[in-house]
């Protein structure tokens, strides 16, 4: 670095490209902060806040179907984001967003379709 340049803090990152074969129930991100770029095949979905019941988000999940209702008070609110969308989702790290982290799912994927999703990921916004 430059004589006057300041020095910031390096954080580890993860970028993974992932195909992804199976639906995933509705969970929240356990770090600062993910974005999320749909690449092929349906978007990650995501629910409102005023539209989740928190209460179910992290519980175990033997029955996917049954989890998802309980979580989401409201399907017509589900939002879907389309192929090559960026998506901030603030977790649980986020400050000041303890107990508020961004409720979303991977959705449905057909037998003869794939799904490929970029994300990059933090775990501490500070």
């Amino acid at each position: 670095m430059d004589a006057g340049s300041t020095e910031r803090s390096r954080t580890p990152v993860a970028v993974p490209l992932e195909p992804i074969a199976r639906p995933l129930p509705y969970g929240v991100p356990e770090v600062g902060g993910t974005l999320v770029s749909p690449e092929a095949g349906s978007g990650t979905q995501g629910l409102p806040d005023l539209d989740v019941d928190r209460r179910d988000v992290m519980g175990s999940v033997c029955c996917p179907e049954d989890h998802d209702r309980r979580v989401n008070r409201d399907a017509v609110a589900l939002r879907q984001a389309g192929q090559g969308d960026l998506v901030l989702m603030k977790g649980e790290r986020w400050p000041g967003n303890s107990g508020r982290g961004c409720v979303h799912r991977s959705p449905a994927v057909g037998p003869d379709s794939a799904r490929v999703v970029l994300t990059l990921s933090w775990p501490d916004r500070r």
